[in-house]
């Protein structure tokens, strides 16, 4: 039987082009879909999501409600080389307030001391991947833990990088205002402080990569610009007593 125009061992006759090779699959694209699949980090969207869930119809000018289907931007900074912690952090000295309490992750990995009224989403809101969230959805005030396993990556250089670069192509107008490099009640850290435009809402963020003995760990404080005066310390002070709990889980 002849061989047929595509299969092996044909030939073109002279003059004759031979049939245009098939294209290259998209590696890349598919690689980066499993990458985001296998590493569950809040980064892929759950901050904005969280935010889009938690706050309540629009009361004020400017405001209106949100999908939550976009994600978190990004800086463009490098980390710094890799720290290990060498011993655990520090146990707090000071009284416990009576106006906050300690709340614990899902995962019991680590925990956040939070205002009391401060209160977690329903069980139809929320983020999927989240081990603890939680907030003040009337003051627009929400922070968010995600827990990564280390072995995921290379190290907490290549963490810090997926936290930062992770959904930036659904925010607009994105604008980094700082980033820095701290301890979280004794583990190495590195925040970013940007804001970003999703369906029509502007979102401040501080997005906090730390690196636990336990575990990698995200921290997001989200709130909008109109509360950012009032929320930025109550958020700070919940992002920075952020710590792994004593159990070794």
């Amino acid at each position: 039987m002849m061989p047929t125009p595509g299969s092996s061992g044909w030939v073109p006759p002279s003059g004759m082009a031979p049939p245009p090779a098939p294209a290259p699959r998209p590696r890349r694209k598919r690689v980066r879909l499993l990458v985001l699949t296998l590493v569950p980090v809040l980064a892929l969207g759950g901050a904005v999501a969280a935010a889009a869930l938690l706050i309540p119809p629009p009361t004020t000018a400017g405001e209106a409600s949100v999908s939550p289907h976009f994600s978190l931007p990004s800086s463009t900074a490098t980390a710094r080389p890799e720290q290990t912690p060498t011993s655990k952090p520090p146990a707090s000295t000071k009284p416990p307030s009576p106006h906050t309490r300690v709340v614990t992750a899902k995962d019991g990995k680590s925990e956040l001391t939070v205002p009391k009224h401060w209160r977690k989403p329903g069980k139809d809101r929320g983020v999927k991947n989240a081990v603890l969230e939680i907030g003040d959805a009337s003051q627009r005030q929400f922070v968010i833990v995600v827990t990564a396993n280390k072995r995921n990556f290379a190290g907490f250089p290549a963490f810090a990088k997926l936290v930062r670069d992770a959904g930036r192509s659904d925010l607009k107008k994105v604008k980094v205002n700082g980033k820095r490099t701290l301890k979280v009640n004794g583990m190495p850290a590195i925040r970013w402080h940007y804001t970003g435009n999703g369906d029509g809402i502007r979102f401040v963020f501080w997005d906090t990569a730390v690196h636990g003995q336990k575990a990698f760990y995200q921290v997001i404080g989200v709130t909008t610009p109109s509360h950012a005066s009032k929320a930025r310390p109550v958020i700070r002070r919940v992002l920075d007593s952020f710590r792994e709990t004593a159990i070794d889980v």
